[in-house]
């Protein structure tokens, strides 16, 4: 521990440099294999458990981003898969342009190519609450749900190239 002498209008004083050492995550664990080391309050509300890292840099804002999904209530029932629904595509999509719910659009900002993870969304990063038929099932989910996202994402920081 440093000590230091500093004397200020006449009088005397000492100071000590304290250095303290906190856990990286400052929020606590927010998942497996994911520390949250961003001060941003709506971040510090969303778990990211991650079960394959990816590759790559993090995806960015800006960028083409390419996912697919599966979205559990927490009473485990599942509403809405992109495997399931329509052709059975992944969504692609410019990260941080609002088209997608913004639990993804923060979370996404934390993963890389090829990375899967689980990711807890609170109910107003997600539906809200809105009154939302399910994709799947055709069931209305409830106000205010909390969701689960299995997301894998098959791409990221692709920029378009426009040709003639």
């Amino acid at each position: 521990m440093k000590q230091s002498l500093v004397v200020v209008a006449g009088l005397v004083s000492t100071s000590s440099a304290i250095q303290t050492k906190a856990a990286p995550d400052v929020f606590g664990a927010n998942g497996r294999d994911y520390l949250n080391t961003d001060p941003r309050v709506d971040l510090a509300r969303i778990g990211i458990s991650i079960s394959e890292k990816g590759h790559g840099k993090k995806c960015k804002e800006g960028d083409w981003t390419t996912v697919h999904w599966v979205g559990f209530l927490k009473d485990g029932r599942e509403v809405t898969n992109s495997r399931s629904e329509g052709l059975g595509y992944p969504k692609t999509f410019s990260l941080g342009t609002h088209d997608v719910f913004q639990c993804w659009e923060l979370a996404l900002t934390k993963l890389k190519q090829g990375a899967k993870a689980r990711v807890s969304c609170p109910y107003d990063l997600a539906w809200g609450n809105a009154f939302t038929w399910a994709p799947l099932g055709g069931a209305p989910i409830p106000l205010h749900s909390d969701v689960d996202f299995d997301l894998e994402v098959v791409e990221c920081n692709r920029t378009p190239v426009w040709t003639k």
